[in-house]
């Protein structure tokens, strides 16, 4: 009895151990930053709130510590803006930060004498530079994935966008999904001049690889189901690993998101888009205007499926 009870006790770990590696990769990032006064000394305990700017939701409140530093991990990407508030200075915000998958935005706030009921106000400019790691990095945008044209619509293609990248194939195109017209759909992608067989493809952190000759993927996620994708193409940081080339991790979409981007693209070529038709989550999963989705997308083709979810949003 001891013996298969420590049998099982060692599957159970072996187990957990796997799912370990699986949740390594990154799919958030981080925003972090110094709050000082006007001569530049450290101020602590300085309320910082950071709130999402997509959703108007406060999504973490913290104090800086005793040398004004503080830190805010594990933010889902988006649009965000920090404010820093203690009394005898004004309230010093820093609005329009983009927060991309594994980033380390450094924001440092200045506050000044004066009430409290005063706000200094700072935009944050088109061009942020990450001055917390000497990662060699490239992101593509969720935008550049939805507007540039794409002759297959496969994500992997916007891969060559990134400095020292090219392509040893032979192909015009890369197809979606495992197979080619004239046999496997390989993804022949050269970083900074490394074998094409070492890239590590992920989808949200998990290994997306077909391990053999490491140059096919599992599955080929829609361009609309993808936020954006991050290519580590040199000096790694510690949660990548397995292959010396690039490390290419692709974000979903949040699921509200995703359901209602075709037909807004359908929607938007009749009466120029949606206006309050979001899903919500009602007792028994998402909802579009009472009905449940889970059976309105069940059954059928896409388009079949797509033009249900249409007529119900007339």
């Amino acid at each position: 009895m001891k013996s298969v009870a420590g049998k099982c006790l060692g599957v159970l770990l072996f187990v957990f151990s796997l799912s370990c590696t699986s949740f390594g990769q990154n799919t958030t990032g981080t925003i972090l930053g110094t709050v000082s006064d006007s001569k530049g000394g450290a101020i602590a305990n300085v309320t910082v709130t950071i709130t999402n700017s997509d959703q108007n939701v406060v999504v973490r409140t913290i104090t800086t510590d005793e040398q004004g530093q503080f830190t805010v991990p594990l933010l889902p990407v988006g649009r965000y803006s920090v404010k820093a508030e203690a009394s005898g200075f004004k309230k010093a915000v820093h609005s329009g930060l983009v927060l991309n998958v594994s980033d380390k935005l450094a924001v440092n706030l200045t506050l000044e004498v004066g009430a409290v009921s005063e706000t200094v106000t700072v935009e944050a400019t088109s061009l942020q530079v990450d001055t917390q790691s000497a990662t060699a990095t490239g992101v593509i945008s969720g935008t550049q994935l939805k507007e540039l044209s794409l002759n297959s619509r496969n994500y992997a293609q916007l891969v060559l966008l990134v400095p020292g990248a090219s392509d040893s194939g032979n192909a015009d195109q890369i197809f979606p999904g495992a197979t080619a017209p004239l046999g496997t759909n390989l993804i022949t992608f050269q970083i900074n001049g490394n074998r094409r067989e070492e890239n590590n493809w992920q989808v949200d952190g998990a290994d997306n690889v077909d391990r053999g000759s490491n140059l096919t993927l599992l599955s080929f996620p829609s361009i609309d189901a993808i936020s954006e994708f991050r290519v580590v193409r040199g000096v790694y940081d510690a949660e990548s690993g397995r292959s010396a080339g690039a490390q290419i991790n692709a974000l979903g979409e949040p699921v509200g998101q995703l359901l209602l981007q075709p037909a807004d693209r359908l929607l938007a070529e009749h009466r120029g888009g949606l206006v309050g038709c979001g899903p919500r989550l009602g007792p028994v999963g998402l909802e579009v205007r009472g009905r449940r989705l889970q059976p309105l997308l069940r059954g059928g083709s896409s388009p079949d499926r797509l033009e249900r979810l249409r007529q119900l949003l007339l």
